[in-house]
């Protein structure tokens, strides 16, 4: 085999690995927790967490809440940039209040030893009930 055949085999396997991500990616799920399940072993997944709001401020652009059931609460925490993608594609962060209850698909992440949720995506927090 020459340098020629190598390299076009390379690049084959190289575009069809990107192609197979790219179709999978959409069917990547969150992992459906409850608040009360969550602990440092879920660090860095992608998960989906239900509850009712409290504590809702915003602060240079940033939200922060806390997402409670029950007696459980963990921060969710959703960034500026991530903020106005979330405005332009429905749902605006910035009117969310305490007291609303939400669905979060995010990424569970340490802040200050405190588990938070951030958002990955823009529709990521949906109002429900």
């Amino acid at each position: 085999m020459n340098q020629a055949q190598t390299i076009y085999i390379a690049l084959f396997v190289a575009i069809a690995g990107i192609a197979i991500l790219f179709l999978s990616a959409p069917s990547v799920k969150p992992e459906k927790l409850k608040i009360s399940e969550l602990s440092n072993e879920q660090l860095g997944r992608y998960v989906q967490l239900e509850g009712t709001l409290a504590n809702v401020s915003s602060r240079e652009g940033n939200v922060q809440a806390k997402l409670c059931s029950q007696s459980d609460c963990v921060r969710l925490r959703v960034f500026y940039s991530m903020a106005i993608q979330m405005r332009d594609s429905g749902l605006d962060p910035y009117t969310l209040v305490s007291g609303d209850h939400v669905r979060v698909d995010g990424t569970v992440r340490s802040y200050q030893n405190e588990l938070e949720i951030v958002p990955l995506k823009a529709d990521s927090v949906k109002r429900v009930g």
